[in-house]
């Protein structure tokens, strides 16, 4: 990020990172802001931190100095399935976008989301982050001339992380055409708690910082 802002001449990046456990070393890099002078915006969901390392990403954090109010973390409770990410893109990180206008955006994509894997305890399927990453691609081509970096993260269960791997990059080559398995949801008090107490209070959060809200 800080060399496109540095030598590409960039204003606005936008970081997307999913991964079970919070983004606290890009967090902590860019929680007073860019060193570049660019501006930009971090949304890191990830397995709430109270059940696993490194227990950090609360709401509550949301950087400070020239960093204020751009770092959005969306901490998951175990076994959130493939809805509750649409839901933080949908109420969240859309309308966020939409007003940030990002000119480049970079994604940390961490596949130990899959409702297999035995170190974390989320409850997402194969194809869940390539129909978010469509989404994502979605905003890219909208306002960032499709512009669109992505670093491979965790996953912990070989076989799983590939087709999930796999599906996004038939998103990226404009292929709907995924590997699926049996759609999940998530367990209606786990969605109340995310409709009624999640996203209100990180919305309650972020109002002094972005008009959307």
């Amino acid at each position: 990020a800080e060399y496109l802002f540095r030598e590409k001449g960039i204003k606005r990046i936008a970081i997307v990172d999913f991964d079970c456990h919070a983004g606290n070393g890009t967090s902590d890099i860019f929680y007073n802001g860019s060193k570049s002078g660019g501006e930009l915006v971090m949304f890191d969901s990830h397995q709430d931190g109270r059940t696993l390392y490194p227990g950090t990403g609360f709401i509550g954090e949301i950087g400070t100095k020239k960093g204020e109010g751009k770092i959005i973390n969306y901490p998951m409770p175990p076994r959130a399935a493939d809805d509750v990410i649409m839901i933080f893109f949908d109420e969240i990180i859309s309308p966020m976008l939409h007003e940030f206008k990002p000119e480049f955006i970079l994604i940390s994509a961490g596949f130990d989301t899959h409702w297999t894997d035995q170190l974390t305890g989320m409850g997402w399927t194969y194809q869940a982050p390539a129909n978010y990453l469509k989404k994502i691609k979605n905003i890219a081509e909208e306002f960032a001339q499709g512009r669109i970096l992505i670093t491979l993260e965790g996953g912990y269960e070989i076989d799983k992380q590939a087709r999930a791997v796999y599906n996004c990059l038939k998103i990226l080559n404009n292929d709907d055409d995924l590997i699926e398995e049996n759609h999940r949801e998530s367990g209606k008090d786990l969605l109340n708690y995310i409709n009624d107490k999640l996203i209100p209070a990180l919305k309650d959060k972020l109002k002094p910082y972005w008009n959307c809200f």
